[in-house]
């Protein structure tokens, strides 16, 4: 039981070092928008007007899909016998799932540059950050990826 607690134990601190570094990208995304405008590096870019509004309508359903994509992958704990294959599935869900909420900042990068205006990126920023925040990997779901064989949310 020891050697179990050790594993979770490793194994978490990892991939919260992992979701963690994912989630303060989204910081650098608002930064490096904010320098770009302040610079004026980037120029008016024409595009139609409700581009930016389309560009958030598919962020937000990478948002909705994310924790989804992230239960498929999970679903193969149920499906695998050893530890290390429960772990691979779970760092799997947990990372996949992160990545999806972060592409949700770059989203509001791209709407950020070609609209000149930060609300986009520091929105959908926010929005993907409170996203991967309150998904974060536990010692409670993963002991229960290594035990019981039920799927993790």
């Amino acid at each position: 039981m020891e050697d179990d607690s050790l594993l979770i134990e490793r194994e978490l601190r990892i991939l919260l070092i992992i979701v963690y570094s994912i989630a303060f990208s989204l910081l650098v995304y608002v930064g490096v928008a904010f320098v770009l405008l302040r610079q004026g590096t980037v120029g008016p870019i024409a595009t139609p007007a409700f581009l930016p509004w389309v560009l958030a309508v598919v962020a937000v359903s990478i948002l909705v899909t994310a924790g989804t994509v992230a239960k498929t992958i999970m679903a193969r704990v149920r499906t695998v016998e050893t530890a290390s294959e429960k772990l691979t599935a779970y760092r799997s869900a947990v990372i996949v799932g992160a990545a999806m909420r972060e592409s949700v900042g770059v989203i509001g990068l791209f709407a950020t540059l070609i609209t000149h205006n930060l609300l986009w990126v520091g929105v959908l920023s926010a929005l993907a950050a409170l996203a991967i925040l309150t998904n974060l990997p536990t010692r409670s779901t993963l002991q229960s990826a290594l035990q019981e064989n039920t799927p993790i949310g």
